[in-house]
């Protein structure tokens, strides 16, 4: 009789990785067998976090544990620190010395984060050079010229996401791209005060081969112009995010933008904002946007939008043009913080033929019509509230409508 304690090690390894930390830690009081197959997905990800944080130095960290035993060191693919415990205003001597000395030990890193926004941890910068795995590094890059420099030596990394990223870093932010364009293929800059087109394009010139490109800035930062320009530099591009702000340069009808060549593009995103000196953002903003683009979306899976203003008429116009540029390949669609017409929803379930999930702030008020508009759709089976609080007050819980996906008009009330 087999039990599960005679397993091989392989198949409980296989079986713990798909269980949660919580879950995880259970397994592994079970036996030693269980313990053994437990250990690597347990200490796969080291992550310190705000919780962490406010019982430090009180309760031992996770890198505490795999200084207590190096051995551990091994299964370790990925650290992310979100927060860094402060002691007189400075970052924890202790905690500090704890991470600088867990990542010595880590050879198998591929992943770091950090966006504490904290001074960066001037310890850590030397110690990742080493580190010949690192694919993904993601950082608050508010940093010094010396610094800064030390970012050049890494070169392997293949994601790289720069958060408020000060000018010391975007000045040999070109240089540094130079020596990964032949692993980089995704490129993250958000909320950079200094970030301007020039940078931009002396960076992007270095990476034909980026697959993913998101410039989140802030309204006065780079006009979202100018990066329909810069583009025609990636062709390869898989994923583009940016953020649209009303025209600080309008686009001259009678000299239009060229429109690149992205006949890989699956996944957009846009972030409209208004600007300090303009009215606030409009459809009609991104509208014409997607009209310039549109002889370089050949087929997207994924669209993201970020805007308030779709329960107008001109919000109606902009879904109509998504459905009608998109219905064939969208599978995905996510309206961030934005309020959506009812008719507008039933005219994305009605001609979209492939859209399976739909994000969006649930319009509670009017869940009956909501359903019906959903009930259209023979394709969607997952719906995410979004709720990105556009609305003030108590809200009600959503246990008197189940969809069922099975059916396309099948809405049952509870």
């Amino acid at each position: 009789m087999v039990s599960a304690d005679s397993l091989n090690l392989d198949v409980l390894e296989l079986i713990c990785s798909f269980l949660n930390n919580n879950d995880l830690a259970a397994v592994a009081l079970v036996s030693k067998s269980f313990l053994a197959g437990a250990i690597p997905s347990l200490y796969r990800t080291l992550s310190f976090r705000v919780h962490h944080a406010k019982r430090y130095p009180s309760v031992s960290t996770s890198f505490a544990m795999i200084l207590a035993h190096p051995n551990l060191a091994v299964h370790v693919r990925n650290i992310d620190i979100r927060v860094v415990p402060l002691l007189m205003n400075k970052p924890h001597p202790d905690f500090v010395q704890e991470c600088t000395r867990t990542l010595g030990l880590c050879n198998s890193l591929r992943s770091f984060v950090y966006t504490s926004k904290s001074v960066l941890i001037p310890s850590i910068l030397p110690v990742l050079q080493g580190k010949e795995g690192l694919k993904k590094l993601r950082i608050y890059a508010k940093l010094s010229t010396t610094q800064a420099s030390m970012l050049l030596k890494l070169d392997n990394v293949e994601r790289l996401e720069l958060d408020s990223a000060s000018w010391e870093v975007l000045d040999i932010l070109p240089r540094w791209t130079q020596e990964m364009q032949k692993t980089l293929v995704s490129l993250t800059l958000s909320m950079s005060m200094d970030l301007n087109p020039q940078v931009l394009q002396m960076t992007l010139e270095h990476l034909p081969r980026l697959q993913g490109l998101h410039i989140i800035c802030p309204e006065t930062c780079i006009d979202h112009t100018e990066i329909l320009k810069l583009v025609t530099y990636t062709p390869l591009l898989e994923s583009l995010a940016f953020t649209v702000t009303e025209m600080t340069q309008p686009l001259d009808t009678n000299n239009p933008l060229p429109t690149p060549t992205l006949v890989h593009l699956r996944h957009l995103a846009l972030d409209v904002r208004s600007c300090f000196t303009a009215s606030p953002s409009t459809p009609e903003t991104l509208l014409t946007v997607l009209t310039t683009l549109k002889a370089a979306f050949v087929s997207l899976t994924s669209i993201t939008l970020r805007i308030r203003e779709l329960t107008t008429e001109a919000g109606h116009a902009l879904m109509l043009q998504l459905v009608e540029d998109h219905a064939a390949t969208l599978r995905r669609l996510t309206f961030v913080a934005s309020g959506v017409e009812m008719r507008s929803i039933s005219a994305l379930c009605q001609r979209c033929q492939s859209l399976e999930v739909l994000s969006m702030p649930l319009p509670m008020k009017e869940i009956l019509a909501f359903s019906n508009a959903l009930a259209s759709s023979s394709t969607l089976h997952t719906l995410v509230d979004g709720d990105g609080h556009i609305a003030h007050g108590p809200r009600p819980a959503l246990n008197c409508w189940i969809a069922h996906a099975t059916s396309a008009d099948s809405y049952t009330h509870c």
